[in-house]
């Protein structure tokens, strides 16, 4: 029975091995045929307006082909979406959205691939200009697929729409719903995880955007002290947030002894830290400014 045993299971390693060698080569095939497409796309891109109709639809064809063989291989939802890219090219903005809409039919399985078909779709509502229909598509992106990379950053983005369309009041609601998203997700995530600190970095550009510095403080300060010891949080990250503390602190906030008790803090806290030398830097030009502040203030009463 223990030798019959030993022989299934030797079997099917064997079949696995067999099966992953035979993926392996599909794919590599695959990326191989691709390949020969792209430098038909990249020579369209380089002057979509040069590019004649048949050049479009040879490449489109192409990539037809290719998904027809290979229907739900890794790298077929980046035919769908270079389809896409095609139309947009030559200005055919409802064909580029339902071939987004068909890569996201196709793959409806993956929140992944189908909240990225949905941002093509608010991009080619951008680049026909119509900003609304963009930004509800966005707002969709962010209600279903939060947990998604495009979708956790819905938010921001939108915030960002109506900054370049120089609209303060519609950027800084985008922000104060940001905020409010953000938080929500932060209710639920472990603590000293990586997509909190993700979390958390979101939060804090959005606290910033609405000049919220007191807010923005606490959690530059909770990002710093919780995730100190993080793998998470590789020290040029660090240094950033302690400058950005600092900036906020000692400038919008005019608490200079505040920003100096949580350097000093941090450094109680985590002795020996590789962070610890980039602070005193830090305390150092804080206290040079302040002797400057001085300097100016008695000039200024003489």
């Amino acid at each position: 029975m223990k030798k019959t045993l030993l022989v299934l299971v030797g079997l099917l390693v064997a079949v696995y091995v067999v099966l992953t060698l035979v993926d392996t080569k599909s794919e590599y095939l695959l990326e191989k045929k691709l390949w020969r497409i792209q430098k038909d796309f990249v020579a369209i891109a380089q002057d979509p307006k040069a590019a004649p109709d048949n050049q479009y639809k040879e490449a489109i064809a192409k990539y037809r082909a290719l998904i027809q063989k290979y229907p739900k291989a890794r790298l077929t939802p980046q035919m769908y979406f270079q389809i896409g890219r095609l139309e947009e090219m030559r200005k055919n903005f409802d064909g580029a959205r339902a071939v987004f809409k068909e890569a996201s039919e196709a793959f409806k399985d993956n929140s992944s691939i189908v909240s990225d078909a949905m941002y093509r779709v608010g991009l080619s509502f951008e680049q026909e200009g119509k900003i609304n229909d963009a930004i509800a598509i966005y707002r969709e992106i962010g209600r279903v697929f939060s947990r998604t990379q495009i979708g956790f950053s819905m938010p921001i983005y939108i915030a960002s729409i109506y900054r370049r369309l120089g609209d303060p009041v519609k950027q800084n609601q985008a922000l104060a719903e940001a905020e409010t998203f953000y938080r929500a997700i932060l209710s639920e995530t472990e603590d000293g995880s990586a997509s909190q600190l993700e979390v958390l970095r979101a939060l804090t550009t959005a606290l910033l955007g609405q000049q919220k510095w007191g807010e923005a403080y606490q959690t530059l300060e909770r990002t710093l002290f919780s995730f100190a010891r993080s793998k998470h949080l590789r020290p040029q990250a660090a240094g950033g947030i302690v400058r950005t503390l600092s900036v906020v602190g000692a400038g919008q906030l005019n608490d200079m002894p505040r920003v100096m008790k949580t350097l000093e803090t941090f450094k109680e806290q985590n002795p020996g830290h590789p962070l610890n030398a980039y602070l005193e830097q830090i305390k150092a030009s804080l206290q040079q400014m302040k002797q400057e502040e001085k300097k100016a203030a008695v000039v200024g009463n003489e």
